[in-house]
């Protein structure tokens, strides 16, 4: 069942709406964290903001490995249908995938944030521009479902 435009650019609006709201929040933690961090607390001898810092890097590795491969099995699972998927389903898993990527991103961004404020900014701003940029770049357009919806069907005749 084909679905119509409406439909698309409605759904598209709602998960606009949702990655923009993700990117608010880490925008004003990070706001919170470069202005009260170093302000906060005084440091203490042996805190673990290295540590924090190295944990919060592998851990956007281990999603940059994670992410293709979660939205890889997604593409797979619905272009196994016998049928082919309809473009609803379609809709539905590119807004699970827009939505699972953003979280990972914003996750591993607002861990970052905290390891700014712990430990003072630095190259620890990296720790939250990267995953930043991840999330921005995920921002659902109507080209990035149009590619979506391609690679499904590219999928479907493998």
């Amino acid at each position: 069942m084909d679905v119509g435009g409406d439909v698309i650019q409605k759904q598209l609006s709602t998960l606009r709406i949702i990655v923009a709201a993700l990117t608010v929040g880490v925008v004003v933690f990070t706001a919170v964290a470069i202005v009260v961090g170093p302000m906060g607390f005084e440091r203490e001898p042996g805190l673990p903001g290295h540590t924090l810092a190295l944990a919060c890097a592998a851990l956007m590795v281990m999603e940059a490995i994670a992410y293709p491969i979660i939205r890889g099995r997604i593409v797979a699972g619905i272009s196994s249908q016998v049928d082919g998927p309809s473009e609803m389903t379609t809709l539905k898993a590119f807004s699970a995938v827009c939505v699972i990527g953003c979280a990972m991103a914003e996750g591993i961004a607002l861990f970052g944030g905290m390891v700014v404020m712990i430990d003072g900014l630095g190259l620890n701003i990296l720790l939250v521009a990267i995953p930043f940029a991840a999330l921005i770049v995920q921002f659902p357009t109507t080209p990035r479902w149009e590619s979506f919806l391609d690679k499904v069907r590219q999928a479907q005749v493998r």
